[in-house]
């Protein structure tokens, strides 16, 4: 019987604490890592920062800055 092996459970961990990211956390960064769609330019008007701290540690993980 061969093993399969699948992404499903896949998160990033917190590089301080090692804990993974918390659902909230993943549901971030896939909506705004991007910056807007490249090929329509969609949500690229947008300014600030995302930032992602962990849930456990409380230490920034993730930060990205969008400027027009």
């Amino acid at each position: 019987m061969d093993a399969k092996i699948t992404n499903n459970n896949f998160k990033p961990i917190c590089p301080f604490c090692r804990a993974k990211w918390s659902d909230e956390n993943m549901r971030i960064e896939e909506l705004y890592a991007s910056g807007g769609c490249e090929s329509c330019g969609s949500g690229a008007d947008i300014s600030g920062s995302i930032v992602i701290a962990c849930h456990k540690c409380g230490k920034v993980m993730y930060k990205k800055d969008f400027t027009d």
